[in-house]
């Protein structure tokens, strides 16, 4: 009985063993956010999508301006640090850790603070830079 009792309970222990969250999973997804641009102060939205990529992870950041709808995009290796942070593999002239802000829920990168994607927050920002566009038209 106990033999048949620990085959039946092997594969859930299996499962719920495997289905535990690793400490980077809170970072995976994609995170948007909006800056002005410093030469004419349009709203530029940021895109970030964090993959996992074995133990490591890819993060593909991508900045798309109000006048174009091509972004600038760069992908950067990143991996977990002893404290939970995001480590990025980049040069010293942008910060190099993305820190999870758990009790709102973002993520703080170079400066910039990101929300997860939502089809709302992605919308407000599209109609920043559509209203940023409709005023400068006016202007000329």
């Amino acid at each position: 009985m106990k033999k048949h009792l620990f085959t039946l309970l092997l594969p859930l222990i299996v499962l719920m063993w495997g289905c535990q969250a690793s400490p980077g999973d809170k970072y995976l997804g994609k995170w948007i956010s909006t800056e002005k641009n410093s030469f004419d102060g349009s709203p530029t939205l940021l895109e970030m999508v964090i993959e996992k990529n074995g133990d490591n992870f890819i993060v593909t950041h991508r900045a798309t301006a109000s006048y174009t709808s091509k972004p600038k995009e760069v992908k950067i290796s990143a991996s977990l640090t002893a404290d939970g942070k995001l480590s990025l593999d980049v040069n010293a002239f942008v910060s190099n850790m993305i820190i999870c802000n758990e009790k709102d829920g973002t993520l703080l990168w170079n400066g910039v603070s990101f929300k997860k994607e939502t089809p709302e927050n992605l919308a407000q920002i599209k109609g920043q830079q559509q209203k940023f566009n409709t005023e400068k038209t006016k202007k000329y």
